[in-house]
C-alpha cells in the first residue's frame, strides 16, 4: 500500500489498538488468541479506512494487514460492514476514553482544558483513529444519518458535560447571568473538534499549547454574551498538570 508513492507504514497505536492484552494468562487460551485477532483486524481496518476510506479498503487488504487469512474476518465479523461497525465504535472509545480520563474529578476551567488537551493528545497519539471519526461525522446521507448523530453524541458527550459544568460554576459565582441554551454548548463542542482536528490532521505544525491557547479563547469568546461583564479579561493559564503531564498510550 502506497501513499504518494511512499509505503504506508503501519503503526497499531495510530489506530489506538494494544498488541497485547493484560492477563492473557488467566484466560482460555482460544478465547484470548480470537481477542487478539480481533484487535488485530480492527487495527487494520482503522488504518487502511483512514488511507483508502472504506469504498476503497478490502477484505482482502484488511487480512493482509492483520497477518490473518480471508476466512478470519468473515469468521470474527461476519461481514466488511460489521467489521467497519466496530472500527468506528473502537475510535469513539479511544477518543472519548483519554477525555474522561484526562477530565477525572476536575471542574471549572481546568477542567475544560483537561479535555481539550486531551483531544490534541488523542489526535497527535492516534492519529488514524481520529480521522476515521472525523471522517464518519460529517458523513451524508439518509442511510448514515443516525450512526452518524449517535457517535456526534458520543463523542461530544465529554466535552459538553465539561462546559456545562464551567457554566454552571460562572452561573454561581454571578459571571453568567443568564441561561446558556444546550443548543450553544453543542456547537462549542463541534468548533473545539472542528479545530482540534484541522490542526492536528491538517497539517498545520503549530506549537500545541499556542492551539490549545486560541481553543480555548474561542470558548471563552463564544461564551461573552452571557457573561455578567461582556469585556472580562479571561487569561488562558494551563494547569501545571495538563501542561507537563507525559504523553500515554490510551487502550483501546
Amino acid at each position: 500500500m502506497t501513499i504518494d508513492g511512499r509505503k504506508a507504514e503501519m503503526r497499531p497505536r495510530d489506530a489506538g489498538i494494544e498488541t497485547m492484552h493484560a492477563g492473557v494468562g488467566v484466560r482460555d487460551g482460544r478465547v484470548a488468541r480470537r481477542d487478539q485477532t480481533r484487535a488485530r483486524l480492527v487495527s487494520a481496518t482503522v488504518e487502511l479506512f483512514a488511507i483508502n476510506g472504506y469504498a476503497e479498503t478490502s477484505i482482502e487488504e484488511i487480512a493482509e494487514r492483520a497477518g490473518v487469512s480471508k476466512g478470519s474476518v468473515f469468521y470474527n465479523f461476519g461481514s466488511k460492514e460489521d467489521l467497519f461497525e466496530e472500527a468506528i465504535r473502537h475510535c469513539a472509545r479511544v477518543i472519548t476514553r483519554g477525555m474522561l480520563e484526562a477530565k477525572g474529578k476536575t471542574r471549572g476551567g481546568e477542567a475544560v482544558e483537561r479535555v481539550i488537551a486531551s483531544l490534541f493528545r488523542t489526535a497527535e497519539n492516534y492519529r488514524a483513529a481520529t480521522q476515521v471519526a472525523a471522517s464518519e461525522m460529517i458523513r451524508s446521507g439518509q442511510a448514515w444519518e443516525a450512526r452518524t448523530a449517535a457517535l456526534r453524541q458520543q463523542i461530544f458527550a465529554p466535552l459538553i458535560g465539561a462546559l456545562s459544568e464551567y457554566v454552571g460554576d460562572l452561573t454561581a459565582v454571578g459571571e453568567i447571568t443568564r441561561p446558556v441554551p444546550p443548543a450553544m454548548l453543542e456547537g462549542i463542542a463541534a468548533s473545539v473538534w472542528g479545530s482540534v482536528v484541522s490542526v492536528s490532521l491538517g497539517g498545520i505544525h503549530a506549537a500545541s499549547m499556542d492551539a490549545r491557547r486560541h481553543v480555548y479563547q474561542t470558548i471563552i469568546t463564544s461564551l461573552a454574551g452571557y457573561r455578567g461583564v461582556d469585556n472580562a479579561a479571561v487569561t488562558f493559564r494551563p494547569s501545571m498538570v495538563a501542561r507537563d503531564e507525559p504523553r500515554r498510550a490510551t487502550a483501546g
